[in-house]
């Protein structure tokens, strides 16, 4: 027997079948694999490119450097 006013509503076949898919897809989530992605071809030469200037930027300076010292060293060699 049931209380006089309380409908109970139980969902079709169609409604449990989305339910078991839609739990299924929640529980059998694989992770995703790790990708690794590398950088596009123009920032790795960018990259290469400043590395290069950097370099002969410190080689032109470490030359005019060692060039003033020899010159100095000549300068002061003509004084005495």
């Amino acid at each position: 027997m049931r209380p006089i006013g309380i409908n109970v509503e139980y969902p079709g076949p169609s409604v449990n079948k989305t339910g078991a898919a839609e739990l299924e897809l929640l529980t059998n989530h694989k992770p995703e694999p790790h990708v690794k992605r590398h950088p596009p071809h123009c920032l790795r030469l960018l990259y290469t490119v400043s590395h290069a200037c950097l370099s002969l930027v410190g080689c032109i300076s470490s030359s005019h450097a060692i060039g003033t010292q020899r010159d100095r060293g000549l300068a002061e060699a003509r004084v005495v």
